[in-house]
């Protein structure tokens, strides 16, 4: 598949698949972009009345963020993509939750009082998810030739049940009525292939592969950065027996998946991620303040000698080199880092990653 923005699509595509297999072709996979030199038309822009006003708007949307792309140099195994967005709780916009928008992102009114009283059907009807269904068509259009259509950011399992009924409550939930919550996770559960496969099949049927906002990619079927933050306020003892059921339900329906590791208080589930043979990968997220990446590398090796890949969130290229001096190539991708280099400098970035392999070797 050949991508205008990005002439060398597909050998990014093959770096990335060896990386799913935690492999290697000449160096661990390396993703930043850069700003692009030249002269570009202003930004099209457009007035709202309001904050939903903006946010739902399907043309403005997908026209900026189309603009955009073209404005990046897009280094190594990045590529341009453009994910529909209402913020991170779309599905549960799909069981009746109204979405509160701000500049940057949204969140949801919870709403439920009773686990029993709430109708598990999703509302593909819904403003909401038509919305984003718009979106992904407008920019399979638009991006015909130039860019990948992402799949929304799905927050499903626990997340999709903390949105609808509060952190708080259930958490509560979980020590005062696990039984009625086990229903509730069930019945969430059964929601995922219908919601993701909404999305995908029209992604598919233009002949792209599938991305996610984690900027994975796999050609040839289902990709997602499986995640579930909740589980950072949980026991291990908690999220074993209630939620890992259904998080097993989803990566075994994916075709390629990584899962999002959100925070200190997370790496207690490590290991148990780790002992689920269909998961591919993990991507630690080390949070605010908790970097850089040079200080999690007991964590990478962890998930390598796992057998699985890491996404390995750097704040500075130069976090490469020191990883690569304690880790094996295999299995590792470098997300993010670059901001300010130029595009020889990435370049540059790239060709000192490949010298270190060979030195390993």
């Amino acid at each position: 598949m050949e991508l205008a923005l990005k002439p060398d699509f597909e050998q990014a595509v093959e770096r990335l698949e060896a990386w799913w297999h935690c492999e290697v072709i000449d160096r661990p996979c390396i993703q930043f972009t850069t700003a692009k030199d030249g002269d570009f038309p202003p930004m099209p822009d457009r007035e709202h009345a309001t904050l939903r006003d903006r946010w739902m708007d399907v043309e403005y949307n997908v026209g900026r963020a189309a603009a955009g792309l073209t404005r990046r140099e897009y280094i190594g195994e990045s590529f341009p993509s453009y994910m529909p967005n209402l913020g991170p709780d779309i599905c549960a916009a799909l069981l009746g939750a109204e979405l509160e928008f701000m500049p940057g992102t949204s969140w949801p009114e919870p709403f439920v009082e009773d686990w029993a009283s709430v109708d598990f059907t999703p509302q593909y009807d819904s403003a909401y998810w038509q919305t984003i269904r718009d979106m992904t068509a407008l920019s399979l259009d638009m991006g015909e030739g130039r860019f990948i259509t992402a799949i929304t950011d799905l927050h499903t399992n626990g997340d999709l049940l903390s949105a609808i009924r509060g952190r708080e409550e259930i958490c509560l939930d979980v020590m005062d009525q696990p039984e009625e919550l086990r229903k509730a996770i069930d019945a969430v559960g059964a929601m995922y292939e219908g919601m993701y496969d909404d999305l995908w099949d029209p992604i598919r049927e233009r002949g792209q592969g599938s991305t996610t906002w984690m900027s994975v990619y796999h050609q040839d079927g289902r990709c997602y950065g499986t995640n579930m933050d909740l589980a950072g306020l949980l026991s291990p003892a908690a999220f074993e027996d209630l939620f890992l059921p259904i998080i097993l339900d989803e990566i075994r329906f994916l075709d390629r998946s990584c899962f999002h590791l959100d925070g200190p208080t997370a790496l207690c589930h490590l290991d148990t991620l780790l002992a689920i043979p269909e998961l591919n990968g993990v991507q630690w997220v080390y949070g605010a303040g908790q970097g850089p990446s040079t200080r999690w590398i007991d964590v990478y090796r962890r998930i390598q000698d796992a057998g699985k890949c890491a996404q390995v969130i750097i704040e500075h290229v130069s976090e490469i080199d020191v990883i690569l001096a304690e880790l094996p190539p295999e299995g590792l991708l470098f997300a993010g880092g670059g901001g300010g280099l130029s595009r020889d400098e990435g370049e540059a970035v790239l060709r000192n990653a490949e010298k270190a392999c060979v030195r390993a070797r």
